[in-house]
């Protein structure tokens, strides 16, 4: 039997589903609204970019370049060994709304996030937004919503922007990680369907820069797995493990772009959770290590920049989009 799994809602609520007899602690998501504590590590729901939709290695497409080369003032190639400064709001993306879990193209140029779709009402589903900018150290344009993925509780955009992935609201165990595209980056994304290839029990989508795609899978009788398969068209090829901790769930997997560092959510029991960090050399197994400057409790980092200078990060507390600079 499964036991509590937390699904941070941006209402100042989180919730907690009883799996009982399910097969996945997402499956039916029936879910129980609980008073939120700063005792109890509050749970983000984040997501998962993906290759593109033509099946080329995500980044390479016409037009994945664009602008965005440069570099933001004041920085210069960064050493991931390091801990973070104080976190900065995301120019642009400042709202008296909840926001929550962005995840970047690799250019930087474009993001996608999730709101609350109404904050005065507890239980309120989180809807994708996507914006874009012209440099990297310009602000955000204002959101859009996507259609295609409303209601959704992981969401990312692919490296090349042209594909994102999503966990929708209320998954069953074969929707878990879906697919929507788009025709440019300028159009607005059309259409879903289930990511082909995808075990059953499979939620979190994050894709990586070198074309392939993680998430979580949450098998009957054993704590979850972080798996990574390859990206292929509108699906996927074999899935491998990638990372676990063998007791405790884990979920949520962001990697950085030299896939030597992995941020994740633990599990812990009887509840709650916590915002981890993994690193690994030379391609070897992962290992969990704190990262200066960030609560466990309360900075959940959703994407990596590409020279692992800037981590955007979800603070629970305030519900807002925030970034963290590598120090020197």
């Amino acid at each position: 039997m499964r036991s509590v799994l937390l699904i941070a809602l941006g209402s100042g609520l989180y919730a907690a589903f009883v799996a009982g007899a399910c097969a996945s602690p997402y499956q039916g998501q029936d879910t129980e609204l609980v008073d939120r504590s700063e005792a109890n590590a509050p749970i983000g729901r984040d997501g998962a970019p993906s290759g593109s939709s033509s099946g080329a290695i995500p980044g390479t497409e016409a037009g994945a370049g664009e602008t965005g080369t440069e570099q933001p003032p004041g920085e210069g190639p960064c050493d991931s060994s390091h801990g973070v400064g104080a976190l900065e709001d995301v120019a642009g993306l400042v709202s008296a709304d909840y926001r929550m879990g962005a995840r970047l193209s690799e250019d930087e140029l474009h993001v996608v996030f999730l709101q609350v779709r109404d904050r005065a009402a507890e239980g309120s589903p989180t809807d994708a937004y996507v914006a874009s900018r012209a440099s990297k150290t310009a602000p955000f344009d204002a959101p859009q919503k996507v259609n295609a993925a409303a209601a959704s509780i992981v969401v990312s955009l692919s490296p090349d922007a042209l594909s994102m992935y999503f966990t929708p609201h209320r998954p069953t165990g074969n929707d878990g990680v879906q697919i929507t595209t788009r025709s440019s980056r300028d159009a607005m994304f059309v259409g879903a369907a289930a990511v082909a290839g995808v075990p059953a029990y499979s939620y979190s989508p994050f894709a990586t820069a070198a074309g392939t795609l993680l998430f979580a899978q949450f098998p009957d009788s054993a704590a979850s797995t972080i798996l990574q398969a390859p990206v292929s068209g509108m699906g996927v090829g074999g899935a491998e493990a990638l990372f676990g901790l063998g007791s405790n769930d884990v979920d949520f997997p962001t990697l950085s772009s030299d896939g030597a560092e992995l941020f994740y959510t633990e599990y812990l029991q009887p509840s709650g959770g916590a915002y981890r960090r993994a690193t690994r050399a030379g391609g070897g197994a992962f290992a969990p290590v704190p990262l200066p400057g960030l609560d466990e409790s309360l900075h959940e980092v959703t994407w990596v920049s590409a020279d692992a200078c800037r981590l955007y990060v979800t603070d629970w507390r305030s519900y807002t989009l925030q970034v963290a600079r590598r120090l020197p």
